[in-house]
């Protein structure tokens, strides 16, 4: 029985830290990211093919490592191989010396990304089904917390005139150190992923149309962290140091979410926080677009988030009973 709980709680750690480290490196990225268009003299057109270049191979890798290597070699080798190819590509991206080896570093983050963040999902579902506990909450938090770190870190990068490059590249040789613990700390081979990998077919209507949503929901937020930091020092004018306030903003709103999740569907019922606030949301972080407001934009962004994880939530429990 103790035995079980020291397994349990190493691989709950392990969990975490998978959803926070990257992030910590990918949140610090965009916090600067208006420095590094400059430095390349790029444009927003050009960042956003790197960003499509991301998706591309974000979904092939992802596909391919959850059918192809995770029932061949488990979650915790393939989450653990993957996230420090994420840092390194961050790292390689702020010292690229030309806009092609800037796309390149997109397709390398989009691998390790592919293969690292929903591969380490899996792993805290094994967690949860082996120990009958929910974690999932806890690693989707570790999203937003590495977020939150990577914002700040960007900040402090920015407002004391500290060379980026040196920062991540620290992070990057230390995500090695950190994958290995993570690796040690994860689920033993044996209560590891076991099993022949899901052939792809077309799914149920219910879950397409919740993924449809999905699609929406994160396409959204996603281009508040990729563009918040650019957009708030070109149009407003917002020194770059105060620029990442946007994700740090952002990600508490997330990080309430996941910790006060219970408490809001029992004071609202899960079909009020899951749906219709994403819609309050919506329409409050458009009209506080309207104003031009730094600080009217940061709070509406937190709020966005709130919602946005709670639908989530959501949509993966409703998707999980059409399932079963």
């Amino acid at each position: 029985m103790l035995e079980e709980k020291i397994i349990f709680r190493r691989a709950t750690l392990a969990s975490v830290i998978t959803s926070t480290y990257p992030m910590i490196v990918v949140g610090c990225y965009f916090g600067i990211t208006p420095w590094n268009m400059e430095r390349l003299s790029i444009d927003e057109s050009d960042l956003s093919y790197a960003i499509l270049l991301f998706g591309i191979f974000f979904i092939i890798s992802n596909q391919i490592a959850g059918r192809i290597l995770v029932p061949k070699y488990g979650t915790k080798l393939v989450m653990t191989l993957a996230f420090p190819i994420v840092t390194f590509s961050a790292l390689l991206t702020v010292i690229s010396s030309s806009y092609f080896y800037f796309l390149l570093t997109f397709i390398s983050g989009g691998i390790g990304w592919g293969a690292s963040g929903p591969i380490g999902g899996i792993h805290s579902q094994l967690i949860e089904r082996h120990f009958k506990k929910i974690i999932t909450p806890y690693y989707a938090m570790g999203f937003n917390l590495g977020i939150l770190l990577g914002g700040g870190l960007a900040g402090l990068i920015m407002r004391n005139n500290y060379e980026p490059y040196i920062s991540f590249t620290i992070l990057s040789f230390l995500s090695i150190l950190v994958s290995s613990f993570v690796y040690s700390f994860g689920l033993p081979r044996d209560l590891d992923f076991k099993g022949e990998g899901e052939k792809f077919k077309f799914p149920e209507t219910n879950v397409l149309l919740f993924g449809f949503l999905l699609f929406f929901v994160f396409g959204s937020g996603g281009i508040i962290m990729d563009w918040s930091t650019l957009w708030l020092s070109k149009d407003l004018n917002t020194p770059l140091y105060l620029a990442s306030m946007g994700l740090i903003f952002f990600s508490i709103g997330g990080i309430f979410a996941n910790l006060f999740s219970n408490s809001l569907i029992n004071l609202f019922t899960e079909k009020v926080v899951g749906c219709y606030f994403v819609m309050i949301g919506a329409a409050i972080m458009f009209l506080s677009l309207l104003t031009n407001n730094f600080y009217i934009i940061l709070g509406s962004s937190m709020y966005l988030w709130i919602c946005y994880c709670k639908f989530s939530s959501y949509n993966n429990s409703t998707s999980g009973q059409t399932i079963k």
